[in-house]
């Protein structure tokens, strides 16, 4: 074909330069594609170093309020767990000391028991060593008594016997 087309360019001068026309503006074309083609590859590459530079910008800002909202919850974390050791503490210090004072408590009211029984044994004892002196006493008073008794009988017998 390229034989043919050099023998009509020889043969004919016109459809040379038609040809040579032709040529130019499919050339022209062509170029113009090329570099129309290569404004779009530039602005797609343009558009996509921008959705880029966008998908990293949002990951960025999700990562930052992901870090941002973690830093606040380890900070409420943080406060709830002082305050929850604190209560705690508190509680324990609360029972500890609820706990000294009854124990404290139970220690006093064993001391009142044992002086309360020391108290009452003395008392009993007391009792006892009171109703045996009453006992002796009565015993003594009855045994006087009886002695007076039997002297007035004695001596009622004896004045009976003188009349």
């Amino acid at each position: 074909m390229n034989k043919l087309i050099e023998k009509l360019k020889k043969n004919n001068p016109k459809f040379s330069l038609e040809l040579n026309n032709e040529l130019q503006k499919i050339r022209f074309q062509y170029d113009q594609e090329i570099k129309d083609l290569l404004a779009t590859i530039e602005l797609l590459r343009k558009k996509l170093d921008q959705s880029q530079h966008e998908k990293e910008r949002a990951v960025q800002d999700v990562n930052y309020k992901n870090n941002s909202e973690i830093y606040n919850l380890k900070n409420i974390i943080s406060k709830l767990r002082e305050k929850l050791e604190s209560t705690i503490y508190f509680k324990d210090k609360d029972i500890q000391s609820a706990v000294l004072e009854s124990s404290l408590e139970i220690i006093e009211l064993k001391k009142i028991s044992m002086q309360l029984r020391t108290e009452l044994e003395n008392e009993r004892i007391s009792k006892k060593q009171a109703i045996q002196d009453e006992l002796r006493k009565s015993y003594n008073e009855i045994n006087q008594l009886k002695l007076l008794i039997k002297k007035l009988r004695n001596e009622i017998e004896s004045k009976i016997k003188k009349y």
